[in-house]
């Protein structure tokens, strides 16, 4: 019986790594269709993946014609599951945030409108970031993931 429980346990995890790793299905691939991605890992010394939370970080080279950009995709816990965001970033501002992975209720999800407002063509600077009413700790892990994209890219 404990080795189904585990057998169980791991199927869970490979299935939520596999749901989280996909970028292939995401709005920005169908809305732009000759963008090409290009895995790009990136490894992290360990002082700087103290902070970041892992040393190794899944990231994109977005070739799109006429244009070349960067995707990070990133994980934070809300309150005890997970998001995970996919950051697109051009000339260190912030084109697009897709939400990939969202295990919290939907209600707690931030509105893509929202996500729009805040940070869609800027610069991120966390003191211009309005709080999201009834969604404050997914606000909160928004501004986790766009920081630590900030500092990966200085």
């Amino acid at each position: 019986m404990e080795f189904l429980k585990y057998i169980f346990l791991v199927l869970i995890f490979i299935s939520n790594t596999t749901q989280a790793g996909d970028i292939s299905g995401l709005q920005f691939f169908k809305d732009n269709p000759s963008c090409k991605a290009k895995n790009n890992y990136l490894y992290l010394s360990k002082k700087k993946a103290e902070y970041i939370g892992s040393r190794i970080i899944k990231r994109y080279q977005l070739n799109c014609p006429g244009s070349q950009s960067t995707g990070y995709l990133l994980s934070d816990k809300i309150r005890t599951h997970y998001q995970t965001l996919f950051t697109i970033v051009k000339d260190k501002k912030i084109q697009k945030i897709e939400v990939l992975n969202f295990q919290e209720p939907a209600k707690y999800r931030a509105p893509l409108k929202w996500l729009e407002l805040m940070f869609y063509n800027k610069f991120y600077d966390e003191k211009k970031v309005d709080s999201l009413t009834g969604a404050t700790l997914t606000t909160q892990s928004v501004k986790r993931i766009l920081k630590k994209i900030k500092n990966l890219q200085d």
